[in-house]
C-alpha cells in the first residue's frame, strides 16, 4: 500500500551553549567577560515536504543566519553536536510515533546530488544539514550537505584571531530526500550549537639560585580567565619565602621588596583573553630569618631540618634545629628548636649596650636593683658596668689564658662575661682531645666545610647572673626557680634545669633531649643527697661524638646538637678545654649555685649543679 505523505515538518531545534554563559532557544548569547558572541536568527530550522514521489523528493529548509564574534586573541571554535541525552540522538523522530524514525545520511553529498530525481545511494528516507560559513567555497559553488551531527560534536570552523566589532556569518540549514514508503508526521530533534574561545597560550618562568623546591616551568593553554601559580613552596637556608615578584625584586638587607605585581603559591594569574603577552616571569621573594621573628618560619621546619637565623641586635648569625624530645613508640609527640651553636653576644659598651623587651627574652620587670627600667610599655635591662669591659680568650693552646683575663671577677650574684675571640674546638672522638682551631679559615683549612665549623664556634662565657640578664641576683635562692629572663633573643630562652617542685621534679630539657635521641645507658644518681636531681645518663659507645656531629636516632630522625666542650672560667682560669663542656639552664639550685648541663667524653649530665659565678656557654631554645 503507498503511503502519502501530505507535509512532513522537519525541524532542527537549535541549543545554544557558549563559554561562560549558555541559554536554551534564544536568538543571541553575550559573554559577559566580552569575549564572546553568538546570534542565530531563527532557533527553528523546519522542513516542509509537499508533494512526494516513490523515487523520492528532496526539500530543503529555510536558511538561518548564525554570527560569531569574539575579543579572545585566539579566536574561537564553533560547533554542532546531538544531545547525548537521547536514545537515537543522529536521527530525526516522528513526533507522533518515535519509533519511526528518517537516519543520517551516511557521508557528504553535495546539493545537486541529494536533490537527484534518481536517489543516490544512502540518501533516500535521509536527512543531513549544512553549516557553510559565508563567502566559503562551498558555499559559492554547491552545498555539502553533512551527516547528522554525533553527541562528541562536529567542528564547522575554528579560527586563530579576535573578530570582535564584525561578526563571522554562516547559513545552517537542514534537508532530507523522502519517499511514499515514510510515514505522514511531522520529524524533529534537537542539537546544540556551541561557540568556545580557544584555548590561550601562556608561559611560567621562575628564577632562583640555590633553592629547593623550585616549581617547573610551565608552557601551556588555558580554557579559562585565571590559572594558578604552582603550590610550591622554595626553600633556601636561612630564608623565608615571601612570594613571587613579576620584577627582578629588590634585595634589602632583611626582606625583598616587589616593585611589580606580586604572587603567592596556588594565587591566580589572570590570562590577558585580548591579547598576546601571557608570558609571566616569576623571581622569587625572601625574608631573611632572624632569631626574633622566630614565629614567622619555625613551622617551616621539619625534626631533623637546619636552618640559619640572623640576632639583629648584632648581626651574628646562627645555627638552629628541630628535635623531637619526646616518642609515643616512633611517632613524635614534642618538638623543640635549639640553637646548634653557643650564644656569641657581647653585653655592655663594647657590645649590646641594653636589651629590651623588643628584642630580648625580657619578659618581666625585675626592679631598678636588677637593672631594669619600664617606659611606654617597653622593658629594658642596662647591664652593670661590670659587662663594660669584657675578657678576652686570647689563647687557648696556652694552657693559661690568666694574663687575658682581667676584667673577670668570680661573682654568685653580679653579672660578668668573657669573649671566646675567633676560637672554634672540633670534636675529634670519644676519648680524644678535640682539635683547636684559631679562626673558621683554620677550621676550614683542617678540612671541614664552613657550615660545619660554624657550630663548633666557642662563643662567649657568661656567669649565671649575666645569662638570667641580672645585675644583682642575690634574692633568687629558691631551689627550682625558673628565671623569667635572660639573655637570649625574643621569643628564646634558656633551658630549665628541673622544673617541679621539691621532690616531684620534671627532667632538666637538657636530659629530655638526650633521652629522646637515644643517649642512654647511664645511671641515676643522686646528688648532694637530693634524689633524682642529677641525671647522669652516660654515653653509648660513640655516643658523644655522634650526638655532636652526624647522628640519626633509633626512630631514623637526625639529631646532632653539635655540642662544643669549650671548656668552662673560674678565677682567671679557663679549665677542660676540648675535654668537657658546659651550658647553663634558667634555673635557681640556691643562693650561689645554678643547674646546667655538664659533658665530657664519660658522661652526659643534664641536671648538673655549679657555682653561678663559673663561666659557661649559653644557648637558646624557642619558646
Amino acid at each position: 500500500m503507498k503511503k502519502v505523505l501530505e507535509r512532513v515538518g522537519l525541524t532542527c531545534l537549535v541549543l545554544i551553549a557558549a563559554l561562560f554563559l549558555g541559554c536554551c532557544g534564544a536568538k543571541k548569547v553575550w559573554a559577559t567577560a566580552s569575549t564572546l558572541e553568538l546570534t542565530i536568527s531563527d532557533s527553528a530550522v523546519n522542513v516542509n515536504i509537499g508533494t512526494l514521489s516513490s523515487a523520492g523528493t528532496f526539500k530543503k529548509s529555510a536558511v538561518t543566519t548564525v554570527g560569531a564574534k569574539t575579543s579572545n586573541a585566539t579566536g574561537y571554535t564553533l560547533s554542532i553536536a546531538a544531545r547525548n541525552d537521547d536514545t537515537d540522538p543522529e536521527a530525526l523522530k516522528n513526533t507522533e510515533d518515535n519509533t519511526v524514525t528518517l537516519d543520517s545520511i551516511d557521508a557528504n553529498v553535495d546539493e545537486n546530488d541529494f536533490s537527484a530525481i534518481t536517489a543516490v545511494e544512502g540518501t533516500t528516507n535521509r536527512w543531513g544539514y549544512y553549516f557553510i560559513r559565508h563567502g566559503s567555497v562551498a558555499n559559492n559553488a554547491t552545498h555539502t550537505f553533512s551527516p547528522a551531527p554525533t553527541t562528541s560534536g562536529t567542528e564547522i570552523e575554528k579560527t586563530n584571531v579576535a573578530n570582535p566589532t564584525t561578526a563571522n556569518e554562516y547559513d545552517l540549514a537542514i534537508g532530507a530526500r523522502i519517499d511514499s514508503t515514510v510515514r505522514i508526521g511531522s520529524y524533529s530533534n534537537t542539537y546544540i550549537v556551541q561557540l568556545v574561545s580557544n584555548a590561550i597560550p601562556y608561559t611560567m618562568v621562575f628564577t632562583d639560585t640555590l633553592t629547593n623546591n623550585m616549581p617547573v616551568d610551565v608552557s601551556s593553554t588555558s580554557m579559562n580567565t585565571n590559572v594558578s601559580v604552582p603550590n610550591n613552596t622554595p626553600k633556601k637556608p636561612g630564608y623565608t619565602f615571601i612570594g613571587w615578584c613579576n620584577t627582578a625584586p629588590t634585595a634589602n638587607a632583611l626582606t625583598d621588596t616587589c616593585s611589580g605585581t606580586t604572587y603567592q603559591p596556588g594565587s591566580n594569574y589572570v590570562i590577558d583573553q585580548t591579547g598576546n603577552d601571557n608570558n609571566l616571569h616569576l623571581y622569587t621573594m625572601w625574608k631573611r630569618n632572624t632569631m626574633q621573628n622566630v614565629s614567622e618560619w619555625k613551622d617551616t621546619l621539619n625534626i631533623g631540618d637546619e636552618t640559619t637565623a640572623i640576632d639583629t641586635r648584632d648581626g651574628k648569625t646562627y645555627n638552629v634545629a628541630k628535635y623531637c624530645v619526646n616518642y609515643s613508640g616512633d611517632t613524635c609527640t614534642a618538638t623543640q628548636i635549639w640553637m646548634t651553636q653557643n650564644l656569641d653576644l657581647v653585653l655592655g659598651r663594647y657590645g649590646v649596650r641594653t636589651l629590651t623587651s623588643n628584642d630580648s627574652d625580657i619578659n618581666s620587670d625585675l626592679g631598678s636593683a636588677m637593672g631594669y627600667s619600664t617606659a611606654n610599655d617597653v622593658i629594658t635591662w642596662t647591664p652593670n658596668s661590670t659587662l663594660d669591659t669584657p675578657a678576652y680568650i686570647t689563647n687557648f693552646a696556652s694552657g693559661n689564658p690568666a694574663n687575658s683575663l682581667s676584667g673577670w671577677t668570680n661573682d654568685n650574684n653580679v653579672p660578668y662575661q668573657a669573649e671566646g675571640s675567633d676560637y672554634y674546638v672540633f670534636t675529634s672522638g670519644n676519648g680524644n682531645a678535640d682539635i683547636i682551631y684559631s679562626s673558621l679559615a683554620a677550621c676550614i683549612g683542617g678540612g671541614h666545610t664552613a657550615e660545619l665549623c660554624s657550630h663548633y664556634h666557642v662563643g662567649n662565657y657568661y656567669n649565671w647572673s649575666a645569662a638570667v640578664a641580672g645585675n644583682d641576683t642575690h634574692n633568687y635562692t629558691t631551689d627550682l626557680t625558673v628565671m623569667s629572663n635572660s639573655i637570649c633573643p625574643k621569643g628564646w630562652r634558656l633551658p630549665n634545669g628541673l622544673t617541679g617542685t621539691t621532690g616531684n621534679e620534671t627532667i632538666s630539657e637538657f636530659n629530655q633531649l638526650a633521652l629522646a635521641n637515644g643517649i642512654t645507658g647511664g645511671t641515676t644518681t643522686a646528688h648532694s643527697g637530693d634524689s633524682d636531681r642529677w641525671i647522669n645518663t652516660g654515653w653509648l659507645t660513640n655516643g658523644f661524638n655522634n650526638f655532636r656531629s652526624v647522628f640519626t636516632n633509633s626512630h631514623g630522625d637526625s639529631a646532632p646538637m653539635y655540642f662544643v666542650r669549650s671548656g668552662y672560667l673560674g678565677g682567671s682560669v679557663l679549665y677542660s678545654y676540648s675535654t668537657s663542656g658546659f651550658l647553663w639552664s634558667s634555673t635557681v639550685r640556691s643562693a650561689s649555685w645554678g643547674y646546667n648541663l655538664g659533658f665530657y667524653s664519660g658522661g652526659f649530665d643534664p641536671a648538673y649543679q655549679a657555682a653561678r659565678y663559673f663561666g659557661f656557654p649559653v644557648r637558646c631554645l624557642v619558646r
